[in-house]
């Protein structure tokens, strides 16, 4: 009988597959990302054993071969609270494979959790399966972008923390400022989670960094002249930027003659 058939489950077919076989499937994929083929504290590599693959699910089978030859990655790190995922997407012009794994943060450390799951997702669906691992998080009313020079914006978040009103007021007069940004005082307040999400291609690599807080999910950036600039994302928002960054990738990858680059 064949191993890990894949089953449908929240919008994708997915199968749960234990560490010691992901650590003989993981042998056959290129470039495996290091929180996928990092070993749990405790377990040991098995030997190299690459037959395993002639075993498993013929659709598990067809769906690991996007590893081999894909468009677009893209790794998701993403974590509220205790709880993580660490995760990549091997995008082709048609579909996609995932594969996951759980993750508990301990003393703001990363630990990983034995086994992996794997999924076939449809490219239509790929986006919905990033933003499946941010939690939703409707925006308030402080959920306003706002952009600070570094130079300022550090030593003001650093006074907001202390309650030193006197510095405040002198930083927020020294650039113009009227009052506290209210994006930067939810930031100042709590940032309850956060995610990485870099997307890989041929036409280059793209980071989007994001921040949960009270206000909602915030993307936080550096400008070229040295400006943080923080802007307030919904889901609907969120899964256009990703749609758009994604189309993008996938048909500069089929550009003729394009050479890559790097983005950020």
């Amino acid at each position: 009988m064949a191993k890990y058939p894949l089953e449908p489950r929240d919008g994708a077919l997915r199968v749960v597959v234990p560490q010691s076989d992901w650590q003989r499937i993981a042998a056959i994929i290129p470039d495996l990302p290091d929180f996928l083929g990092e070993l749990p504290p405790g377990e040991l590599a098995p030997e190299a054993d690459t037959a395993i693959i002639d075993d498993l699910d013929q659709a598990l089978q067809a769906a690991l071969s996007i590893t081999q030859d894909h468009h677009v990655q893209v790794d998701v790190q993403a974590a509220v609270g205790p709880h993580g995922v660490a995760l990549r997407l091997w995008i082709s012009q048609f579909a996609a494979v995932e594969v996951r794994r759980s993750v508990t943060i301990i003393d703001g450390q990363p630990h990983i959790k034995p086994g992996v799951e794997i999924s076939a997702v449809e490219l239509e669906h790929v986006i919905d399966e990033i933003l499946r691992y941010l939690i939703d998080r409707p925006l308030t009313d402080e959920a306003i972008a706002f952009s600070l020079p570094e130079e300022t914006l550090l030593p003001l978040t650093h006074a907001l923390t202390d309650g030193r009103v006197d510095d405040v007021r002198l930083l927020l007069d020294n650039d113009g400022l009227a009052e506290v940004p209210p994006l930067l005082r939810a930031l100042v307040a709590a940032v309850e989670g956060d995610a990485l999400i870099e997307t890989h291609s041929a036409a280059g690599h793209r980071i989007l960094r994001l921040l949960l807080t009270r206000a909602g999910w915030v993307e936080t950036h550096t400008t070229s002249d040295a400006h943080i600039v923080s802007t307030p994302y919904d889901r609907a928002a969120m899964g256009h930027l990703l749609t758009v960054d994604l189309s993008e990738h996938l048909s500069r990858a089929h550009t003729p003659g394009h050479t890559g680059g790097e983005e950020s």
